[in-house]
């Protein structure tokens, strides 16, 4: 099961949107937590929809900033328990999916009001029973060496952050990709820090015991999204979900591909013993499989291949930027 949170800082422009999809279409999560989308409640509607998600809930901003989102699949049954500007709670299970806690959190980013933000997460921690997750912008970093770069953190914000962490028992959760989540992208005083993170409860780490945070890449934004992915299991078995097969079509621009005919002519001059009307659709059977493998393969090789190159070169930039701090 995965479960994708980001601070998309404004989701309504069309090239955050462009990219928030994009992820979507590539990990394909089963949960989706949006912090500052900057939106009111029939935006809301239009973007889940948008986005290919028929349920959810949306936390409306205030003034021009704030706002909340949390989607989901048509699979995952989501009972709200409660929200606010801050953060959404809710009980998440499904079909082979055991019952779990989330909480979507977002740390008030005015440091002078963050201990409101601890006091909350406390109290939510101390209503949950049975295993749960945490995720979100906490708009705090938990160690110095979380911060790269700028002036040096102050240590009584982080000890208020530990100290809540350890209240409330929060496990955190292995990390893959970069340490830090946020930057502030002015070249002449770059600042890193990890903003953006997942905790957990020991009731989880025993019924998800393989739980990963993955840091995705920012593509130019300050806050990049992080992926949590965990086994989901039953009596020791994988839940998977199986592939759904897809209607095929031909493409009319395969018409003028070369290979394409020769596919067509090797699967129909295969030999086959039987009637007419069997015969005919073993054929047609074999010639459509034939030309869906072609089709994925030239995808694969000519359509993505600009954007993995594109991809690499940012993870490129990316990394050399931090070398550089």
């Amino acid at each position: 099961m995965l479960v994708l949170s980001w601070n998309v800082q404004g989701v309504g422009k069309p090239c955050m949107f462009n990219v928030l999809k994009s992820q979507i279409q590539q990990y394909k999560p089963d949960l989706v937590f949006l912090c500052e989308t900057k939106q009111i409640s029939w935006q809301f509607e239009n973007m889940k929809r948008a986005l290919g998600f028929s349920n959810g809930i949306g936390v409306s901003r205030k003034g021009l900033s704030g706002g909340l989102a949390l989607l989901w699949k048509e699979d995952v049954i989501v009972s709200l328990r409660s929200y606010s500007m801050t953060h959404i709670d809710a009980f998440v299970s499904g079909l082979n999916i055991p019952p779990w806690r989330f909480i979507g959190f977002y740390g008030n980013p005015d440091s002078g009001l963050r201990v409101h933000s601890w006091n909350l997460l406390k109290k939510l921690c101390f209503a949950i029973e049975g295993s749960w997750l945490c995720c979100g912008d906490f708009n705090q970093i938990l160690r110095h060496f979380e911060k790269k770069g700028g002036k040096e953190a102050p240590s009584y914000l982080m000890n208020n952050f530990r100290e809540t962490v350890e209240i409330c028992n929060l496990k955190e959760i292995r990390v893959e990709g970069s340490t830090y989540t946020w930057c502030n992208k002015q070249e002449k005083h770059l600042v890193f820090e990890r903003l953006d993170r997942g905790f957990c409860n020991s009731q989880w780490e025993d019924l998800f015991p393989i739980t990963v945070e993955k840091h995705l890449q920012r593509w130019g934004y300050d806050h990049c999204p992080i992926l949590i992915e965990f086994a989901v299991t039953v009596e020791g078995l994988d839940c998977g979900k199986k592939k759904q097969n897809t209607r095929f079509h031909f493409g009319v621009a395969w018409k003028m591909e070369e290979e394409c005919r020769k596919i067509i002519e090797r699967s129909w001059d295969i030999l086959c013993v039987d009637n007419n009307l069997n015969l005919l659709a073993k054929k047609s059977s074999r010639c459509r499989r034939a030309l869906d493998k072609w089709n994925k393969e030239k995808k694969d090789a000519l359509i993505n291949r600009d954007i993995k190159v594109r991809k690499q070169l940012l993870k490129d930039l990316s990394s050399a930027t931090d070398e550089k701090v």
